[in-house]
């Protein structure tokens, strides 16, 4: 069995463009005509004027071929999700794949071990397999119909998951201050999951047995990110609270049945994204309780900051790894600006 290692270092990213032009040239001309014409005001000139006949210029039209859709040649069902789970974790040494998705998302990483498992199993050479294809593991990551969109139709439910200031550092992602400065500093729309290329950034040794949650529990962190503005916080203490965050939208979806779970989604296949959006992002005025609070979809300001903590966002530049985008915010934000994740390299070798 192929042994994977997932490389810490960062995420092959491709570009890719296309180039269209078409060229018409329209010409037209049918005799040759001199004409003389006397001026007379100043002195005798002749003045012959010349038209040259040419022949119609026929303009070349390059069509483009339509790519040819590929065809995937195999069927998938709830025991090859199964299947699959073990061939990742023993490939990949990572425990439990519903945990990794559920922390990290559908990453480059993971398609290229599944694009393998596929190609191996059916003898296919598929360069990659959309996670469509496979319904997004679906029938693995929801093992029961319990909590079926219980978030969107309670207030409290949403509250306990995001708003909580008793257990901010598990369930009060949203009114914990290193979160939000993080959303702020980075530019990170709320609601959208920490990218994997992120969480990578923070150079976590043991990232495929570090327990965010554990971590929190057995510190007694529950406070952790609503600290004093003074204190300088770790890359394990802030990839501890932004996987929890993650976990916190993977019930959102969960409950949503939002299977890429991406819940500012506009896939037509989800819908239900974009209603329950509109809910939770009621749920966020009426716990904010000012006019342009942070909602769902946008990254989270200066003013709505300060409003909400009375204080400026917290600048994260001194945690190797944390800012990954440019901000405005106060202090050397770019100081550890991290942008060898955007490189292209082989994450799996």
């Amino acid at each position: 069995m192929k042994k994977y290692k997932f490389n810490k270092s960062g995420k092959s990213i491709i570009i890719q463009s296309s180039l269209m032009a078409g060229i018409m040239l329209i010409t037209g001309c049918s005799q040759l005509e001199n004409t003389q014409i006397t001026v007379g005001s100043f002195s005798d000139v002749s003045i012959t004027s010349e038209t040259i006949a040419t022949e119609p210029i026929s303009a070349e039209i390059t069509s483009t071929p339509t790519p040819t859709p590929i065809v995937y040649a195999f069927s998938w069902s709830a025991d090859d999700s199964r299947n699959f789970a073990t061939y990742f974790e023993q490939t990949t040494g990572y425990p439990n794949m519903r945990g990794y998705i559920q922390y990290f998302g559908f990453t480059d990483d993971l398609n290229k071990v599944l694009t393998n498992y596929v190609n191996d199993k059916y003898s296919l050479n598929y360069e990659s397999i959309p996670f469509s294809k496979v319904s997004y593991f679906h029938t693995y990551m929801v093992d029961k119909e319990v909590g079926y969109r219980t978030v969107r139709e309670d207030y409290d439910s949403f509250y306990s998951l995001f708003l909580n200031s008793k257990k901010i550092a598990l369930s009060g992602s949203l009114v914990n201050k290193l979160i939000m400065s993080y959303f702020y500093q980075n530019q990170i729309p709320l609601g959208a999951r920490i990218p994997y290329e992120n969480l990578i950034s923070l150079e976590i040794d043991d990232i495929n047995t570090f327990s965010g949650v554990g971590y929190i529990l057995d510190n007694g962190y529950m406070q952790l990110g609503n600290y004093d503005s003074s204190y300088e916080y770790s890359n394990y203490e802030l990839f501890a609270i932004l996987e929890g965050y993650n976990s916190q939208v993977y019930r959102l979806c969960n409950d949503e049945r939002i299977k890429n779970l991406d819940l500012l989604t506009n896939d037509p296949e989800f819908p239900q994204a974009a209603e329950a959006r509109e809910i939770y992002n009621g749920f966020l005025r009426e716990y904010y309780g000012f006019d342009n609070c942070p909602q769902f979809g946008e990254v989270v300001t200066r003013e709505q900051y300060i409003e909400i903590f009375g204080e400026e966002p917290l600048d994260l530049s001194y945690i190797p790894g944390a800012v990954v985008k440019d901000s405005e915010v106060k202090g050397s934000a770019k100081a550890r600006y991290n942008d060898n994740i955007f490189m292209e390299s082989d994450s799996i070798s």
